[in-house]
């Protein structure tokens, strides 16, 4: 019993450390992925343009240039991690386009040591480790409008319980005028974890995501020399509203810088090659102070790699 009321402690203390107000299930996801929206203070669901959007707006995969691998790992206090792998793919078939993409996303909490009375050493350690695996479907529904949605199932292990469950993501991007765009995401549609051994089940929150960017091109002239501004505001069933502001300095074709805010500054850079015609390869770093210990940096970085066919490329991609 005591281990269990542990066990009870410990899902409700790291719920809480990454949500805004108050613990939830699979708080974890609020840390979202990829470092080139992590440095624009996750202000990304009108953009969602590569295999990261997955978590901000399953629609935006429709703009994949070609087929897309996708890594990235970030490192957090504590010895939290979080992993993310993806692949997806543009296809058409007939006049009709789609992107299809699948992706697993981990997190782990390093090692936290349990306790039943007051020593100075641990009894054991214990580890939450999540996974979340998604398959993704995206769609043109008129020349300027893009659906997509995600299904995803979820297993978490905390010490000797797992739990196991399914959910449902959806999203749409409206391209209002040139290079002025809007998006609608909606998380966790039916989304529920059922807990083994002390049967239990937990129903995740619903969060919407509204988001709007203007991509300013040419900025004084400069040919190449872009700037992207965009803003987030995300409402939880939960009880709270946060707005997250976002922008991307197009330097050239090669190199990018970007900053944000969300719920503390984060800055980053990206670096785009392209080696040949059928070859693009993107590396994005991010950095923003821990929301634990404000003096601890977080780093975030990712590589996406595109491979072209020269038989086809997505006519979506401007």
């Amino acid at each position: 019993m005591k281990k269990f009321i542990l066990t009870v402690f410990f899902i409700i203390f790291t719920s809480r450390i990454f949500c805004d107000y108050g613990g939830e299930p699979l708080a974890y996801l609020k840390l979202k992925t990829g470092a080139r929206a992590t440095a624009m203070g996750c202000a990304f669901t009108s953009l969602s343009d590569n295999l990261s959007g997955i978590l901000y707006n399953p629609a935006g995969i429709i703009n994949l240039e070609g087929f897309e691998l996708y890594a990235e790992t970030y490192l957090l206090s504590f010895g939290r991690s979080v992993n993310f792998i993806s692949t997806g793919k543009p296809v058409s078939i007939g006049n009709n386009y789609y992107s299809l993409a699948l992706s697993w996303f981990n997190y782990s909490s390093g090692p936290v040591e349990m306790r039943l009375t007051n020593s100075p050493e641990p009894l054991k350690l214990i580890y939450d480790i999540s996974h979340v695996f998604y398959f993704t479907l995206a769609m043109k529904l008129a020349k300027n409008i893009d659906f997509g949605g995600n299904f995803k199932f979820i297993y978490q292990v905390i010490e000797e319980r797992t739990a196991k469950g399914f959910g449902f993501d959806t999203g749409f991007m409206i391209e209002i005028i040139d290079n002025l765009k809007s998006g609608l995401s909606i998380y966790n549609i039916s989304t529920y974890l059922n807990w083994e051994k002390d049967p239990y089940t937990e129903t995740v929150p619903v969060i919407i995501n509204e988001g709007i960017s203007y991509n300013f091109k040419s900025v004084m002239g400069i040919k190449d020399f872009d700037i992207l501004v965009s803003l987030d505001a995300i409402y939880n069933t939960y009880g709270y509203f946060l707005l997250k502001p976002g922008m991307e300095i197009k330097v050239n074709e090669f190199f990018y810088l970007r900053s944000g805010f969300d719920k503390t500054i984060t800055v980053g850079s990206g670096f785009r090659f392209k080696p040949s015609e059928i070859f693009i390869i993107k590396f994005d770093y991010a950095l923003l102070a821990d929301t634990i210990l404000q003096d601890n940096l977080n780093n975030r970085i990712s590589l996406a790699i595109d491979y072209i066919f020269p038989h086809w490329k997505n006519p979506e991609v401007k």
